[in-house]
């Protein structure tokens, strides 16, 4: 009985150990030689690469992104990312091409708007700046901040729109200086007079960039206007851009106009040419003896220069032309304040 029931079990037990053969081991034996299939990497998180970028690790922030891409595509949200590692990057231009991608693609995504808003007025792209602001008043109409930039860009070449906008944003405490100071200066219609006085607003607060436009417009606007040159050339010089170009032309056409003498002068300072600036600056002072803007900054020039005697009769000049202006007193404080010099010690007057 036992012997018939072995014989009978081994057939079985052989077929069950073929049939391993084949489903288990067969696979494994056709896999030889065989290329392995690629690993397709795992897709880091948004909050992953963000953290980077927060940690200042842009290297792996941005290999990251481009696991991420490879994996899923190039979404907004990526690209929004990718432009916040540029930026912190120290790269504001390749972060606005970068959020410029991400708002075409998600145009009604108002955190991206407005950070391409702000990079594009940072680099200056002006057309580009105005057409996001336009979309992120769309989104958020009540933006005081969209609203305020929109009316420096325009308040030269577009006072109607511009005062619209301005309108708006005075009601935000921050902006209720310039505003009110521009809307009692600008033209019904844009001309070369009504931006000069936009560009003096703006000069005045050291908004430089907006003053250059306004001044570039009235230089646009009007023929032979050395004036306007003369202080676009010096919005330039104030941002650091190189404000030649326009001085020379400016003095070309009116070499021998104090105030744009005054304007050379003032450039030459911002180059470094010190002894330059004080003679041109003596030279405007001396063709226009009564301008008290004219005495400061030559007595500004001398002290720069180390003659402590004559920049403190030109800083008194300055204050008596003024009619004890505080702007001047001010100087001439702040001047013995920073030389520790005595009121009317080794006093000159010029």
């Amino acid at each position: 009985m036992n012997n018939r029931l072995i014989m009978w079990a081994a057939p079985v037990v052989v077929l069950l150990i073929l049939l391993v053969l084949i489903f288990v081991l067969l696979p494994l034996f056709r896999s030889i030689g065989q290329p392995t299939p690629p690993m397709v990497p795992e897709a880091p998180s948004i909050a992953l690469l963000n953290n980077n970028i927060v940690q200042d690790r842009p290297i792996q922030a941005l290999y990251q992104a481009s696991v991420r891409a490879e994996a899923l595509g190039w979404s907004p949200e990526l690209l929004a990312s990718v432009g916040a590692i540029w930026y912190a990057n120290g790269d504001p231009w390749l972060a606005a091409d970068t959020w410029w991608a991400a708002f075409q693609a998600a145009p009604d995504h108002i955190e991206t708007a407005r950070r391409l808003a702000e990079t594009l007025l940072e680099v200056q792209r002006w057309p580009e700046a105005l057409d996001v602001l336009n979309r992120l008043l769309t989104l958020l109409p009540d933006d005081r901040w969209a609203h305020y930039q929109i009316g420096l860009l325009l308040a030269a070449s577009n006072p109607p729109v511009a005062w619209q906008h301005l309108a708006v944003a005075g009601q935000e405490g921050a902006y209720q200086d310039t505003t009110t100071a521009l809307l009692l200066v600008m033209s019904p219609v844009a001309d070369a007079a009504g931006a000069m006085r936009v560009g003096a607003v703006l000069a005045e607060r050291e908004l430089w960039p907006y003053a250059e436009i306004a001044f570039s417009y009235a230089a646009a606007a009007r023929q032979n206007y050395p004036e306007a040159l003369a202080y676009t050339g010096l919005a330039r010089d104030k941002q650091g851009k190189d404000g030649s170009q326009q001085i020379a032309a400016a003095l070309q056409q009116s070499p021998d106009n104090p105030q744009i003498l005054y304007l050379y002068g003032l450039h030459l300072r911002a180059i470094g040419d010190y002894l330059g600036s004080q003679v041109i600056l003596l030279q405007a002072a001396t063709l226009e003896p009564e301008n008290p803007a004219f005495a400061a900054e030559t007595g500004t020039a001398y002290h720069l220069n180390g003659d402590m005697a004559q920049a403190e009769a030109w800083l008194k000049v300055a204050v008596r032309l003024s009619g004890n202006a505080p702007a001047f007193t001010d100087l001439l404080a702040a001047f013995y304040t920073e030389t520790g010099i005595s009121e009317g010690e080794d006093n000159t007057t010029p």
